[in-house]
């Protein structure tokens, strides 16, 4: 069974304040590689079997 999840406008939102965040403070490489780690996890839990 799969999950179906919605990525809301809130969320856009505070997803990209993270990225903005961490571009300041850490760079752009780590800044990606954190949101794009974020967004990776919601599609495995897609891929999560409900019980």
């Amino acid at each position: 069974m799969e999950l179906n999840l919605f990525w809301t406008e809130f969320a856009k939102n505070e997803l990209e304040g993270i990225y903005k965040y961490y571009r300041e403070k850490a760079g752009i490489v780590i800044s990606k590689k954190l949101v794009k780690g974020i967004y990776n996890e919601t599609l495995n839990l897609k891929k999560t079997n409900l019980k």
